[in-house]
């Protein structure tokens, strides 16, 4: 690959050539870093989100058809329950939002520096100039004048893995932006599918409903409780004294 490539150049370049033909092999080990340990992981988690999202709709979606088709019962608000137990969470979710706001910013950062070196690289003619004259002055013009193509060669090489990495880099910033709008997205869903199983079951007892023998008993026992509060309200409390 690329930076294999480069590396190998790094190490077989002429030793007057080693600073620049470094830094090209810096750059590559860059790129590859930024492609293994977060471009490639980011692709897939916003994979796995979109496809979360789009469930966790249909899911909805099937449970409000069921429900509309009829009335709530003990076994439907059960599945609700689960079905929530179930859901994403969000406060973990939130979390991850919140912390994707400084990976953006650096990204950004990064995209913005590299624009600068891409700038700065992009008059290669200027860049060998610069590079010739950093040349040991012992070198004979012949040396100097075999050195050259070299020269030119490693400064189209990283004028190229500039921008390469800042093709990366924006590549990169595209996805956490977009990881961003969708995973806000599960969090909205997620919410929403919470307060629709919430405001269903909230009123649905778990227990069995009343039977005909519960109402007679508690209707005894407040016909009693009445009947002692009357009594006790009947008797007198001091004597009753009648004047003429």
């Amino acid at each position: 690959d690329a930076a294999s490539q480069t590396q190998e150049t790094a190490s077989t370049v002429h030793p007057q050539l080693q600073e620049i033909a470094e830094g090209n092999k810096q750059l590559a080990e860059r790129r590859a870093d930024l492609l293994a340990s977060k471009l490639e992981p980011a692709v897939s988690r916003l994979r796995l989100i979109k496809e979360q999202v789009e469930a966790l709709k249909s899911d909805l979606e099937k449970t409000r058809e069921r429900i509309s088709k009829g009335r709530m019962t003990k076994g439907l608000s059960l599945l609700l329950r689960s079905k929530r137990s179930e859901l994403p969470d969000v406060r973990q979710h939130k979390r991850r939002i919140h912390a994707r706001q400084g990976e953006i910013a650096d990204v950004r950062s990064e995209m913005f520096d590299l624009d600068d070196l891409q700038s700065e690289w992009m008059d290669t003619e200027r860049k060998v100039t610069e590079q010739m004259r950093q040349l040991d002055a012992r070198l004979s013009a012949e040396e100097r004048e075999d050195l050259k193509p070299k020269v030119e060669k490693l400064a189209r090489t990283r004028l190229k893995l500039l921008q390469a990495l800042r093709d990366d880099y924006e590549t990169y910033f595209d996805t956490l932006v977009e990881l961003d709008s969708q995973e806000r997205a599960l969090v909205g869903a997620a919410q929403g599918y919470t307060n629709f199983v919430d405001e269903r079951v909230l009123w649905f007892r778990s227990s069995a409903p009343l039977r005909i023998s519960d109402i007679r008993r508690a209707t005894v026992a407040l016909s009693k409780l009445v009947g002692l509060s009357l009594i006790h309200i009947s008797e007198p409390t001091s004597p009753l004294y009648i004047s003429y």
